[in-house]
This record gives C-alpha cells, sequence and structure tokens, in this order.
C-alpha cells in the first residue's frame, strides 16, 4: 500500500498532513535541541539550553540552573543561532558563511563552541565574554599565514617596564590588592587546550607573575588567591564572591580588587601588540553598569587607564564605546563588582595569546598599579 493508498483511506486527509507536518517538525526540533545541548555542554560546565529557552519563551517563570543570580547569561540561547544551525551557519565564524558560497574556503573553519560567559557582542572578531571553556579555535594555513604578515607589521613601543622609584616598603599586615579568579583554568596557547590546572599555561599562572612582581619589585602587599572557583562553571562568580566577602569582612576593603581572566578570540591581531621588540597580550576591563557601585569603580579604572595610554600605549583594548572598557549591564552577578567601589574584572590576552606573551603584560600591569597605588 503506498502513501496515496492511504491518504485516500483516511476520513480527514488535510488533518492528517498537517499531524504528520507537526510530528515531523517535533522530531527535527527534539533532535536539533539534543545535538546543540551536546556541544555546549563540556567539562563540568553545566548545560543551560533547557533554561534558557524556558526563560526565552515564558521569560515569567524566569528559570536558574544555580543559585547565583544571572547565571544563565553565561551560555545565552539565541533562536536565529540555532536556525541558522540548521544550514551549518555560525555567526562566530564567518568561514562557515563564506564557504557556502566559495568552495575554497569551505574547509577553512574557526572552530567554536557556545561556550561563555556573556556573549552580549563582539568586537574586532572577538567575544570579551567568551572567554571560558571550549573555544580550540584553529585558523586555517591561509588565514595563519596572513595573520603572521600582519603580526610582522604591528609597530613596536619602545616603554620602560619597571621602575624602581616606585617600590614602597611592604606591609603585609594590610594588604593594598586582592587578586582571584573566577575562572582559573583559563588557559593560554593554540594548541587546542583550553582549560587546565598547569599554572604555567594559565590565567593563574599569569596571576602569580602580577603578585609576584608587585610584592617584590614594588612593595606592595597582595593576597594572591588560587582557589579554585570554576569546578562546577555556572557556580563560578557565586564561589568567587563568597570568598570575595569573607576577605571583605576580614580586612575591610582593599584599594584593588582584581577578578582577571583571559579572553576568547579568533584571530591573534585584536589581542597582541609590540613592546620592546617582543609580542605581548593586549589587556581590557570588563564592567558592569548595572551594577550600583559602578561610577566609583568606573573612577578607579579611569584612572588606571589614563596611566595605562601614558606609559604603554596600545596595551590596553579601547572597547567598543572607545573608553578602555568592555561593558555589560549586569553581567553575572554583576560580575561581584557590587561587593566595592574598588572591584573591577581585567582580562589579558586570549586563548591565542602564548602563556609568555600574557605574563609579559602581567609585569606592564605591575608598574601601571604600582603608579596608581603611589598616587593614591
Amino acid at each position: 500500500m503506498n502513501y496515496k493508498s492511504i491518504i485516500k483511506n483516511i476520513k480527514n486527509p488535510t488533518k492528517f498532513k498537517f499531524s504528520l507536518c507537526i510530528l515531523v517538525l517535533t522530531l527535527i526540533f527534539y533532535t536539533s535541541i539534543r545535538a546543540y545541548s551536546s556541544t555546549i555542554n563540556t567539562s563540568n560546565k553545566t548545560n543551560t539550553f533547557y533554561t534558557n529557552i524556558i526563560n526565552y519563551t515564558l521569560p515569567i517563570v524566569n528559570v536558574t540552573s544555580s543559585k547565583a543570580t544571572n547565571v544563565v547569561a553565561e551560555t545565552p540561547f539565541s533562536l536565529e543561532k540555532m536556525a541558522l544551525g540548521f544550514f551549518g551557519i555560525s555567526l562566530n565564524d564567518p568561514y562557515s558563511i563564506m564557504g557556502r558560497e566559495v568552495s575554497y574556503l569551505r574547509g577553512a573553519s574557526l572552530q567554536n563552541s557556545e561556550n561563555g560567559e556573556g556573549n552580549q557582542g563582539t568586537i574586532a572578531n572577538s567575544d570579551p565574554f567568551k572567554n571560558v571553556g571550549n573555544s580550540g579555535a584553529k585558523l586555517s594555513p591561509q588565514t595563519a599565514k596572513a595573520q603572521n604578515i600582519q603580526e610582522k607589521n604591528i609597530p613596536n613601543k619602545k616603554v620602560v617596564i619597571y621602575d624602581p622609584a616606585l617600590k614602597n616598603r611592604i606591609m603585609p599586615s594590610k594588604p593594598e590588592v586582592l587578586l582571584y579568579h573566577s575562572h582559573n583554568t583559563e588557559a593560554y596557547g593554540i594548541n587546542g587546550v583550553t582549560d587546565t590546572k598547569d599554572s604555567a599555561e594559565n590565567v593563574t599562572g599569569v596571576g602569580d607573575v602580577l603578585a609576584n612582581t608587585l610584592e617584590k619589585d614594588y612593595g606592595i602587599s597582595i593576597i594572591n588567591d588560587h582557589k579554585i572557583h570554576n569546578t562546577i562553571y555556572n557556580d563560578s562568580y557565586l564561589s568567587s564572591g563568597l570568598d570575595l566577602a569573607h576577605y571583605l569582612k576580614i580586612y575591610g576593603n582593599f584599594k584593588l580588587i582584581i577578578d582577571m581572566h583571559r579572553d576568547q578570540s579568533f584571530s591573534r591581531l585584536p589581542v597582541i601588540t609590540k613592546i620592546n621588540g617582543k609580542t605581548v597580550a593586549r589587556y581590557e576591563f570588563v564592567m558592569c553598569k548595572g551594577n550600583p557601585h559602578f561610577a566609583q569603580n568606573m573612577i578607579v579604572v579611569n584612572k588606571l587607564i589614563s596611566i595605562s595610554q601614558k606609559l604603554f600605549p596600545g596595551l590596553l583594548r579601547d572597547g567598543p564605546e572607545e573608553t578602555g572598557a568592555f561593558f555589560y549591564n549586569e553581567g553575572i552577578q554583576f560580575y561581584n563588582q557590587e561587593q566595592s567601589n574598588n572591584a573591577m574584572l581585567i582580562e589579558i590576552g586570549s586563548n591565542l595569546n602564548t602563556p609568555a606573551e600574557a605574563q609579559a603584560t602581567a609585569k606592564c600591569l605591575a608598574r601601571i598599579i604600582a603608579v596608581y597605588l603611589n598616587e593614591k
């Protein structure tokens, strides 16, 4: 019995066809959800796809997948992205679009998953808060060759990285700076490793360079917190926020509170510059406008930006509003910036920088901080 004979024996063929279409679409949608969710659920990062789709369609429910406020912003749901994904198109990967029309580019893919922190906008081929997780960015040989040529043409700046005149007598009883990492395991390097506990290759090791330079070269007392907060990815800021509150209770406020991260990008060019003949990572501030302490936070950040631009021109990334910082409305729990007037989030380089490039930037940042604290 063929399809047409089946239709003839059905009392209401139109209704049957409609029901069949609904069934097929439901199966496609269900299969797509499973496939999509499997790509964003890696390591210890909790899958928030189902949470996001409920919030997208029923915002009054406002489901969250953990105790942390705004945690679902870490993996934002987009019907547009999912629909384009059916056809193998990713807005974060231009080659996926061009490759459909130009066969030569079809194999050139910037392999990327949707793991990230905020993903609220892209600047210069880089998303300032796709900085944790499964980037695994791999450049095609053609793209890598073109970027290597462009890297060689980056202007070199001759600067003084260390200023011994800034050294003070250290006062360990009253730390001036608190340094911690909400995402301790963010890795540097283009070898495909995006998360590692090896401090020689991750952002925590870059924090060690900053802390050691501040203490040894400038006599600045700092608490360098090594506690791993991203064991459960969606609870990272909840965990680091509790630690921050604990430190504030013990020591009172700090002159600077820094949550250090690294970015995720698909090109090295936006995240590198040359200082004294060596390639170093550029850095950026990430701030939350909805934070009740935002105005006071920005007074501190703007002073640091001014010092950075004077001492190390080009080291700081400009940001979308050309203010030297990237802004979010709320972020994830305001990235804990609501706990102090002196809190900020700093990203040094991206997954495409080498550890050495990021560590070199940390030494520059140490002098910037030393100048700021000496001027207070």
